[in-house]
């Protein structure tokens, strides 16, 4: 089942529409049952599989056998775990084969209205809110200022237990009293894994999206919206409807790189906080922020920075566990609980200390871990960046780029990018030009693996061409030109330019009293001309290789790698 997010309704339904388009169909059925397994290894000596066992997993297997299909069947036991998170029909008691009394058993209807402990909290009545005066206080100052065009930005902190969800539930009542518009998105546990979950759940709030809407209704909901602030977003509309999975199949979203798409989604999103121009202020909450995805943190960036001379505020809550312990040995390690905490703890030091805390910190990790380098070259790159010595940062990215490289190529690429962004400010001249050279090489060499632009190859190897030439460095000038023509060939689909490209740098590499350097170049015109179709050249270049590699096969291939 590929959609197992989904209610079993939708589910039953996606089953049906299977069957109608393609004739086919299928049902699925699932029992669930709670409790203590014994697990281990079961077989013999030619098969050995890890597995749970007892009366736990038989009462849920007895579930599955019960349902009904299309059908999820769970225990009592279950049921008092999940009850209020989904809504279940409870069926009475049934006669199970191994148990020796009747077994209550529930069905899985649904979706249920709470989310979190304090919704069930809520379900059952909540006690007498007191001695939270100051906090309100705070929160009404916020909204004050809200209210006067200063939109405003407030993290609730602290430990889990202590109130921080009631006490939002308590003020966002008394907005709600007073006819403001609030809007709401939590993160949760398991949303870490699903992108954009909060940030969905804020969108629906703000257009009115239910979930009894189906696909048209909701969009009619959003196109009403858009249209009535201003009707300039209706180009962006397209766009939204696939974001939030209405997508209109008569009108589908434009085809675009994920990074292009976000860009346009935070523009949208940063254009309707302006846009918003309600009688009163409106209040944006999101809750449990140390459950925040990746992909909403972004957003969330851009929603708190969108903020300023709005009528909105944004309300946050997240746990006070501000750094945690990583590892005691070998050494004491400790890590930020959530991206932002760092982030606020950082920006609460001026720029000259923070230079010098992440000087400290570099040196501290170069003093106390001497034989894993390698592997903390990017967080040492990282942290000499910060402190502003950018030609100590240079070195350290070119040892992660060489590190991560091995591995992970995409990395790789993205260090290299960084050397040659930061090695002009190397003061002695023989190691800047070493450096950038080194940079625009590998860029090059990795670009025809991982794809890019023509513009940005173009740009590296001009960059690249004249550095060799003013070093008076013929090797690396032949390499650069054979290595551009095989860029050309992957990035533009130009084999004429692999052919003319490879026997520039092969006639360059004729110059240098280098074998090793003249058969590794000269495979470059050799696999040009294949790909052109011109077989006579080919076989001459292909010659040329064999007569300077000789009987030593291996020559040339710490060059070009084979």
């Amino acid at each position: 089942m590929r959609r197992r997010d989904k209610p079993l309704e939708e589910i039953a339904r996606y089953a049906t529409e299977v069957k109608r388009e393609h004739g086919v169909g299928f049902s699925t059925r699932m029992g669930l049952n709670s409790g203590e397994v014994v697990v281990g290894k079961i077989g013999d000596d030619l098969r050995m599989d890890y597995t749970a066992q007892g009366h736990t997993v038989g009462l849920a297997q007895r579930m599955e056998a019960l349902a009904e299909p299309n059908s999820c069947y769970l225990t009592a036991a279950t049921a008092a775990l999940a009850g209020g998170y989904f809504a279940l029909d409870d069926l009475g008691e049934f006669r199970v084969k191994g148990a020796e009394a009747p077994v209550r058993v529930h069905r899985l209807a649904g979706i249920g209205a709470s989310r979190t402990r304090f919704d069930l909290a809520r379900a059952r009545g909540l006690s007498r809110f007191v001695g939270r005066a100051a906090d309100l206080r705070m929160l009404e100052d916020a909204l004050e200022q809200t209210d006067a065009g200063n939109g405003q930005v407030v993290g609730v902190v602290a430990e889990a237990g202590t109130g921080k969800s009631r006490l939002c539930f308590e003020f966002l009542e008394r907005c709600r009293a007073r006819g403001m518009k609030i809007f709401e998105g939590r993160a949760v546990a398991h949303g870490r894994n699903i992108p954009f979950l909060p940030i969905l759940e804020v969108f629906r709030s703000y257009f009115g999206i239910t979930v009894q809407d189906d696909d048209r209704s909701a969009r009619e909901k959003i196109a009403g919206r858009m249209v009535v602030l201003d009707r300039a977003f209706a180009d962006a509309l397209p766009l939204l409807y696939d974001f939030l999975g209405v997508g209109d199949p008569q009108h589908p979203a434009p085809k675009l790189d994920p990074e292009a798409r976000q860009r346009q989604l935070i523009g949208v999103m940063r254009q309707l906080i302006h846009s918003v121009n309600e009688a009163q202020p409106t209040v944006t909450m999101i809750e449990d922020l140390h459950w925040l995805d990746a992909a909403s943190a972004e957003f969330l960036e851009h929603m708190v920075d969108a903020r300023a001379g709005t009528r909105n505020l944004l309300l946050l809550n997240f746990r006070a566990e501000f750094i945690h312990e990583q590892a005691i040995y070998p050494l004491v390690e400790y890590s930020f609980k959530h991206p932002l905490t760092q982030e606020v703890a950082l920006g609460s030091q001026l720029r000259e200390r923070r230079r010098q805390v992440h000087a400290a910190v570099a040196r501290a990790i170069e003093d106390q871990d001497p034989a894993h380098l390698d592997e903390r070259a990017a967080l040492l790159a990282h942290h000499y960046e910060e402190a502003g010595e950018t030609a100590t940062a240079a070195r350290w990215h070119r040892r992660a780029a060489q590190w991560a490289g091995q591995s992970d190529l995409r990395e790789g690429l993205r260090h290299w990018h960084r050397v040659r962004e930061l090695a002009p400010s190397v003061e002695d001249l023989s190691e800047r030009t070493e450096l950038s050279l080194q940079a625009c090489d590998q860029i090059l060499n990795l670009a025809w693996r991982m794809g890019g632009t023509a513009e940005e190859a173009a740009a590296v190897f001009e960059e690249g061409r004249a550095l060799a030439e003013r070093a008076g460095d013929r090797g690396a000038l032949a390499l650069f030109v054979g290595r551009y023509g095989l860029v050309r060939m992957s990035v533009a689909g130009s084999g004429l330019d692999y052919a003319r490209y490879g026997e520039e740098a092969a006639r360059i590499a004729a110059e240098c009293d280098d074998p090793a350097l003249r058969a590794a170049i000269g495979t470059f015109p050799a696999f040009g001309n294949l790909y052109t179709g011109d077989g006579k050249a080919m076989l001459t270049w292909t010659e040329r290789v064999l007569d300077d590699v000789g009987t030593d096969n291996l020559l040339g291939k710490e060059i070009v790698g084979y």
